[in-house]
């Protein structure tokens, strides 16, 4: 493994996508994406060590790689709040998993992997297949 990976035990993998994403203005998308961004930067201002990581991907999905696990429900609701403050009807769909995982030292999630990646992903793809969206 290069050498600017980190290597957990145990870390926490939030992936979700945002709900009716096609029904949004790009404007509404754009704030949706920064809302979720923004409160992984509050939360690492705020719960200080094990910081939040967020980085999107595919349009109107993202993940973010969580502080402690013990912290994993608390993140979710933290983002989901933060989206139903935008206004009525704004959601995510949001899968966690838990478990080992190596990141990048910096940049986005893009590059990272493990089994707490892959549980999260998963869960999502599920949640998605089992809805209609596959």
């Amino acid at each position: 493994m290069p050498a600017d990976y980190t290597t957990h035990d145990e870390l926490v993998v939030l992936t979700g996508d945002l709900v009716a994403s096609s029904r949004m203005t790009p404007a509404e998308l754009e704030a949706s994406i920064f809302a979720l961004d923004a409160s992984a930067a509050d939360m690492t201002r705020t719960w200080g060590s094990g910081g939040a990581r967020f980085t999107r991907f595919r349009g109107d999905g993202w993940q973010c790689l969580a502080p402690p696990p013990a912290r994993a429900l608390r993140t979710a609701l933290v983002l989901q709040a933060r989206l139903r403050a935008l206004g009525p009807g704004r959601a995510t769909r949001i899968s966690v998993g838990i478990g080992p995982g190596s990141v990048p030292a910096e940049g986005g999630l893009s590059a990272a992997f493990g089994p707490a990646f892959e549980v999260s992903g998963r869960g999502l793809d599920a949640w998605a297949a089992a809805i209609g969206f596959s």
